[in-house]
């Protein structure tokens, strides 16, 4: 039962900790929906991207799995990139929209 418990307990946090992942991935300024183009011509465009995440502790706690961490990184890319480009703020919000 312990055991059991205990691997429930590594899956949540594991869940967790992807999660808070994903949050990082959005708040990155550098990444938007032209990064995956970006990646794939130039490589050194994900080393860039990968020292900026470097310096927040939700990157760090990945270090055990850097292959899933990338491969997180790259899924995040593909998703922005089939999104393409964010809708401007007045499409969303009429309220925002200059009166006629």
């Amino acid at each position: 039962k312990c055991e059991r418990e205990f691997k429930e307990y590594i899956k949540d946090k594991l869940v967790g900790t992807k999660t808070d992942f994903r949050e990082l991935l959005q708040e990155t300024k550098l990444i938007g929906h032209k990064t995956l183009k970006l990646v794939q011509e130039n490589e050194n465009h994900m080393h860039e991207i990968e020292e900026i995440l470097k310096k927040d502790k939700r990157y760090l706690v990945l270090d055990y799995m850097p292959e899933e961490r990338t491969k997180l990184i790259m899924m995040y890319l593909e998703d922005l990139d089939k999104r393409g480009p964010p809708p401007p703020p007045t499409a969303s919000e009429p309220t925002r929209r200059p009166a006629k």
